[in-house]
């Protein structure tokens, strides 16, 4: 069995320095608040589903008998020590997703960013006329084109990743 998704982020930024004719976009600010913001919410979610499990052990038995409400968690774990190893996972796996969606998030946003800075220097050079020759509207088209390839690489890929 192997990965099938390989050097997903150095192939991503062979994809957008070409597209961008070796010119690094800069992110944003807003990127960087989205970002903490989504991690609090996310870590914070994981942590109050990790507490309500362990109230909901403290409350399984009500005069000997197992509640209606944690009688599905008591067939999942059955042992005292699942629970603790269920925290663990849960904690686990949030850490593991925040840091791909993160990476997710700013490689969407150096290509958006990067795609605006190209869309404005076009305008530019339109509205300039500085476009009439053959070879300036070929450079554009391939420019295009390898901002399409880089589009449809990311796409493909965080489809894949976080499907």
């Amino acid at each position: 069995m192997s990965f099938k998704y390989k050097n997903v982020i150095y192939i991503f930024l062979d994809l957008l320095l070409k597209a961008t004719r070796n010119k690094i976009p800069k992110i944003t600010k807003g990127i960087y608040i989205q970002v903490a913001l989504f991690i609090i919410f996310y870590m914070g979610s994981s942590f109050v589903y990790c507490v309500e499990n362990i109230n909901m052990y403290k409350n399984f038995e009500d005069n000997g008998t197992i509640r209606d409400s944690a009688f599905f968690r008591n067939l999942i774990f059955g042992k005292k020590a699942l629970f603790g190893l269920d925290i663990v996972i849960m904690m686990w796996g949030a850490l593991i997703s925040i840091v791909a969606l993160s990476f997710f998030l700013f490689m969407n946003n150096a290509l958006i960013v990067a795609y605006k800075q190209f869309d404005r220097g076009l305008k530019k050079k339109l509205e300039d006329g500085d476009i009439r020759e053959v070879d300036m509207l070929l450079d554009v088209e391939n420019q295009i084109t390898d901002f399409l390839k880089a589009f449809l690489y990311f796409n493909n890929t965080a489809s894949g990743l976080l499907a």
